[in-house]
C-alpha cells in the first residue's frame, strides 16, 4: 500500500467512525427509520474499505456485520443495528485502523 492509499484509508476510517457517531446519536434523537439515510451512507462508506482492505478475513469479518446490519434493518430492529454499530464495527474499525499504523 503506498502512501497516498494509507492516507485515503486512514481518512475513510475517520470518516465511517464519524458516521457511526452520527446514526448513533440521531437513532436516540429522532424516529430511528428516518436515520436510515445516515446508515445508507456507512454502507457505502465500508464498500469503499473493503476496496482497500487486502486481508481477506478483515474483509470477511467487514462483510458479516454488514450482513447483520441488512438483516436488523429489514427487521426493524433499531436497537440491534446501534448494538451492531457500537460494538462489533466499531472494533473491527479501530483494529483497521491500527494495521494501518
Amino acid at each position: 500500500m503506498n502512501l497516498q492509499q494509507k492516507k485515503n484509508g486512514e481518512n475513510l476510517v475517520l470518516e465511517i467512525i464519524n458516521t457511526m457517531d452520527e446514526y448513533y446519536d440521531c437513532s436516540f434523537r429522532i424516529r430511528n427509520d428516518s436515520c436510515f439515510v445516515i446508515l445508507i451512507k456507512l454502507i457505502e462508506q465500508l464498500e469503499e474499505l473493503l476496496g482497500l482492505v487486502k486481508n481477506t478475513e478483515q474483509q470477511l469479518e467487514i462483510k458479516d456485520v454488514l450482513n447483520h446490519i441488512a438483516n436488523a434493518m429489514a427487521g426493524k430492529d433499531y436497537v440491534m443495528i446501534r448494538d451492531l454499530l457500537h460494538y462489533q464495527l466499531r472494533s473491527k474499525i479501530n483494529n483497521f485502523s491500527s494495521l494501518q499504523n
